[in-house]
């Protein structure tokens, strides 16, 4: 036991200036990375709190009805509009092409354009190929929408990522 820890001390005494320098040069590389090329990306979260009593407490049906979805709650006490589905609603495909035709206001473009268009615009077939983008949107908005139920409580929390931060907010709300 003795001789292999003598062993890797003198391996230790050899390579220390490989493991001084290797210490100093990778924490500077980083930063130079995190500084100048890594993107930026803003985050947006929004605690949605339902509100309501009785057998409707925690009903998303208002929010659902905002983003085209219907959900009719039966008269037989049944609640299909529960919080436990808004997981479930917002990484529906439904409301994921419902954002993805919304008008949102760019930093860049200083004007109104659908979120589609914002992220898939500049394609050469994006006109003619707009199913396939819309498809790929969604997956998009899957990765960039997080959303997340309290486990002692009703909150839900939504967290946004996006490229501009005003977008990020745009998206949350």
């Amino acid at each position: 036991l003795r001789a292999v820890i003598l062993h890797i001390i003198s391996i230790f005494k050899k390579n220390y200036k490989l493991i001084i320098a290797s210490s100093l040069i990778l924490p500077f590389l980083t930063a130079i990375y995190v500084l100048y090329y890594a993107p930026v990306v803003y985050n947006s979260n929004v605690s949605l709190i339902p509100i309501g009593s009785g057998e409707n407490k925690g009903s998303v049906s208002g929010i659902a009805s905002q983003f085209g979805v219907n959900i009719n709650q039966g008269s037989d006490g049944s609640n299909i509009g529960s919080v436990d589905l808004i997981p479930d609603l917002v990484s529906s495909r439904t409301l994921h092409y419902s954002l993805l035709e919304r008008k949102f206001k760019t930093k860049n473009l200083n004007k109104e354009i659908t979120l589609l268009k914002l992220l898939y615009g500049k394609s050469e077939d994006f006109s003619y190929n707009k199913n396939y983008y819309f498809s790929k949107g969604s997956n998009y908005l899957n990765g960039t929408i997080k959303v997340t139920k309290g486990k002692k409580n009703d909150i839900i929390y939504l967290d946004v990522s996006a490229k501009e931060a005003q977008l990020s907010a745009d998206i949350a709300l």
